[in-house]
């Protein structure tokens, strides 16, 4: 899903106003999926070989705390996917965008600049960029990212999206960042900050969607845009023996179903994997469930309109609620 959501979000909107046909827009696709494959894959194998203790405690069925793959294959796999990043990416006439993210898949991991929130997440967006800019360039035939009429705001766009989705990636892993030495935000703060922090930021995410609506009259595109941008974070990407070997799951559906549905009366849920619904929700909350699977660990980010770890937040909550009534109407 992770894959497959970026081109198609764009795809859908070019399909949607006409402006490519289908076989081109399939074209595009194909060039856009291997992108992204091989955009992601050499960032995985990277971080699976740098945070294999922290995967001992966080993600035990990665493939090398499983021992299903060993750290000398992995190395090989990383030199080889790497190098296959590069030649594809200098084909389609890229070579830029591809040398930015290799080069910051190599200080987050094997640096110690990745080991702070501040750090992790301020070097991310632009590599993340480097993916969004590239699919866009081919979903719309365009040679030259600089050519978009929006540079700017998409960068700020997608860097507000990208920060809000790291801070909650950074919740699901504590214990295997202590464990690494890593200073995230949820190592340092508690919960409820982090918690708040995320409120703050998704604000101003909805807030920058309504703005680009309104200054450029494309509705249907922020729309897709935040529905891709949705289903991109929700997915976990642990696995890189295959294109998603074992995870025919789809967690954005999950994730959907857990904002409506709770296992029982306390909001309590089970491992991702075996989530059992058994009531409607009645309280009026919205609840982000981080996946967790093979763990017993509950591990939860509530974000509720009278939940009390945000008490002092109220004025983003309002201004939330009315954004969300502009939006639907």
């Amino acid at each position: 899903m992770l894959i497959i959501c970026p081109p198609c979000a764009v795809g859908a909107t070019q399909l949607l106003s006409g402006h490519m046909s289908l076989s081109n827009l399939f074209y595009s696709w194909i060039l856009s999926l291997l992108y992204i494959y091989f955009f992601m894959i050499q960032f995985n194998i990277a971080n699976d070989i740098t945070g294999v203790e922290a995967d001992r405690i966080d993600k035990p069925e990665r493939p090398i705390p499983s021992n299903r793959v060993s750290i000398e294959r992995a190395w090989h796999l990383y030199y080889i996917t790497v190098t296959v990043f590069i030649v594809y990416s200098y084909s389609i006439g890229h070579l830029f965008p591809c040398l930015i993210w290799v080069f910051i898949t190599i200080i987050l991991n094997f640096t110690t600049i990745g080991n702070t929130s501040i750090g992790k997440n301020g070097i991310l967006p632009p590599g993340t960029y480097a993916m969004i800019c590239v699919v866009w360039c081919l979903m719309n035939n365009v040679s030259n990212i600089y050519d978009h009429p929006k540079i700017v705001w998409n960068i700020v766009f997608n860097s507000c999206v990208f920060a809000a989705a790291t801070i909650q990636a950074d919740m699901r892993d504590v214990e295997g960042d202590r464990v690494q030495g890593r200073r995230t935000f949820s190592v340092t703060m508690d919960n409820r900050k982090a918690e708040q922090l995320i409120i703050k930021i998704l604000f101003c995410v909805l807030l920058l969607i309504l703005i680009e609506a309104s200054l450029v009259e494309q509705v249907l595109y922020a729309k897709t845009l935040n529905l891709g941008g949705a289903m991109l974070w929700s997915i976990d990407q642990d696995d890189y023996t295959g294109l998603f070997c074992n995870q025919g799951e789809f967690p954005f559906t999950y994730r959907v179903r857990d904002i409506l549905l709770s296992s029982n009366t306390y909001d309590e849920q089970d491992t991702f994997t075996t989530t059992k619904v058994t009531k409607l929700r009645t309280t009026q909350k919205f609840t982000f469930v981080p996946i967790r699977r093979n763990t017993t660990q509950k591990h939860k980010v509530t974000l509720a309109f009278t939940n009390e770890s945000v008490k002092n937040s109220e004025i983003f909550y309002s201004l939330f609620t009315i954004l969300l009534i502009i939006m639907m109407r």
